[in-house]
């Protein structure tokens, strides 16, 4: 007779759907991450004293492993709630945000805390985001982004849904890598790191295209083990292939490159500016950062800064409309928007976001250099902190929720990583 399978087994497959429709279903993550909530909940409800004495010994064991994601986490919520107290002005919708990465670490603390791991549900799951993307995307529904010329569904903005394409795509070719002989795991691998990056490329989006070479130095660095000169040389000719081909044969690449130079050598520091793509983005920062200066502490969340749009520090570079424009359209910048928003503390919290996880990363790879969960952790890191140059790429509720879920996710499976070589060695 088969055996059902185990309470814990149904729960972390059910955390693993996470991603699946991630790009396809608007509010898809955000449901997956509540549920994961409450099946956390229930388990430590239901829990001896014994497992959440375990727990803590585990924690203690490895206590800067999880300061590493926990302080991170708790920052943004903390921070928007001093900010609002501090400035009188406390509305619940600025928490919903925040609020993801708090809710999941009682997640993060309930898949270290079983037996079962993600790392295997995970392998699956993450990658067929881009599959699945691409297979269903001509089949939702038309309205908002969705009828934009460049490809995207309704409710995310392209250069989201590029940034995102683009970051999981370099998750499998991650987990390609890792594929030792020719399999059918790895056609899945390389069909969704190709999914991946068409997505991007439909997308039209440069949101995230410095990450590439950076991504492609980390796993060739960290899998292939050559040292700093030879794998600087090594990425260098690799992205300048991919860089030239591309170029040379894709026209939505040329055109969009060739703006790009053309933006930048336009740009007048002292003068007002023409409204270019990369020209609004540079006047954006610098508007944001003298925003900031005015407020350093609490922030402008809720107050107007438009009050200031006149003065000369602004008039002398960004135009009437970018002056207005910023306020509904934001500053396309996750460092200098979360600054603006919350003053230095909110510059902070955003830069800990990547930084917190990025060493947990980087310190589990030194431990275990063969983890492809570490090194997938590492690459989407560095693909959301560059994409968070151009845009606001975790100041939404559903990109809060998936990079939250990523994160633990991943972490989580580094930790029973760790734990199964604790084991072994005390086999030894």
């Amino acid at each position: 007779m088969k055996t059902l399978p185990s309470s814990e087994k149904i729960a972390v497959f059910i955390i693993a759907l996470f991603p699946i429709f991630g790009l396809l279903v608007k509010g898809w993550v955000s449901a997956i991450l509540f549920l994961s909530v409450l099946i956390s909940v229930i388990y430590f409800f239901k829990k001896s004293k014994l497992k959440l004495k375990t727990l803590r010994e585990e924690i203690t064991r490895s206590r800067l492993n999880y300061l590493l994601i926990v302080i991170p986490f708790s920052l943004p919520i903390g921070i928007v709630l001093i900010s609002s107290l501090a400035k009188g002005h406390l509305e619940w919708r600025d928490f919903d945000g925040p609020s993801r990465y708090l809710l999941s670490l009682l997640v993060f603390f309930f898949l270290v805390s079983i037996k079962q791991s993600l790392e295997e549900w995970i392998s699956y799951t993450v990658p067929l985001m881009p599959i699945f993307t691409i297979l269903i995307i001509d089949f939702t529904e038309k309205k908002h982004w969705a009828l934009s010329s460049r490809l995207s569904v309704y409710f995310i903005d392209p250069l989201i849904f590029g940034s995102l394409s683009l970051a999981f795509g370099l998750i499998s070719m991650v987990f390609l890598s890792y594929q030792y002989r020719f399999s059918w795991k790895s056609i899945f691998y390389l069909i969704s790191m190709l999914s991946g990056f068409y997505l991007s490329y439909a997308s039209e989006s440069r949101t995230g295209w410095f990450a590439i070479p950076i991504a492609l130095f980390i796993l060739i660095k960290y899998k292939y083990k050559f040292n700093f000169i030879k794998t600087f040389i090594i990425t260098l000719l690799i992205a300048m292939l991919i860089a030239l081909g591309t170029y040379h044969f894709s026209d939505v690449i040329k055109k969009r490159t060739n703006a790009m130079f053309d933006d930048i050598k336009a740009y007048q520091w002292n003068d007002v500016n023409e409204n270019t793509s990369v020209g609004e983005r540079i006047s954006y920062m610098r508007m944001g950062w003298y925003y900031m200066t005015l407020r350093p502490m609490t922030g402008w969340k809720n107050l107007d800064f438009l009050v200031h749009k006149d003065d000369s520090q602004i008039t002398k570079h960004a135009s009437p409309e970018i002056r207005v424009g910023v306020k509904g359209g934001g500053f396309h910048n996750e460092y200098i928007t979360n600054a603006v928003q919350y003053g230095i503390p909110g510059l902070l919290y955003t830069l800990f976001l990547f930084i917190g996880p990025g060493l947990f990363f980087i310190f589990h790879l030194k431990v275990e250099p063969s983890s492809k969960v570490g090194l997938a952790g590492l690459v989407l890191i560095v693909t959301q902190s560059i994409s968070s140059l151009s845009y606001q790429v975790l100041d939404f509720k559903f990109t809060a929720s998936l990079y939250a879920m990523m994160i633990i996710a991943l972490a989580a499976a580094a930790m029973h990583e760790k734990k199964r070589s604790y084991f072994k060695l005390g086999e030894h």
